[in-house]
């Protein structure tokens, strides 16, 4: 499952990469939520058939490679699994950075968006 989102539009048209356009054929996407069916030499505590949800390069395909990952929670559809990756990244990114941690006390603008629903 992947998403597309507002990030990827100027892509498409040709707006980003110093405004050459896409050759194609060519993957879009960032979020990704899946199974793994193959796991790297270099990487470990992770098995075959275990579900995730994380963010790579053109991951709108049939299979993908994943650059960052985590566990896709069991309660959580694949459909709002294929759009939380670059949210979930961003929101814990930025709790991460403003050394935001379990029982402080935050105020969070705009928080009925996707970053700010994570972070909270």
């Amino acid at each position: 499952m992947s998403s597309t989102t507002a990030v990827r539009s100027p892509r498409r048209r040709g707006e980003l990469d110093d405004g050459r356009s896409l050759t194609t054929p060519t993957g879009l996407g960032v979020d990704g939520a899946g199974v793994i069916d193959e796991i790297g030499d270099d990487v470990s505590g992770w098995t075959v058939g275990d579900e995730v949800i994380g963010i790579g390069q053109d991951v709108q395909a049939e299979y993908a490679t994943l650059a960052a990952w985590a566990t896709k929670p069991a309660a959580m559809d694949w459909e709002s699994a294929g759009a939380m990756g670059l949210i979930g990244e961003t929101a814990t990114r930025g709790l991460t950075l403003l050394g935001i941690g379990a029982g402080d006390t935050v105020f969070i603008d705009g928080a009925s968006g996707g970053v700010g629903t994570l972070a909270i």
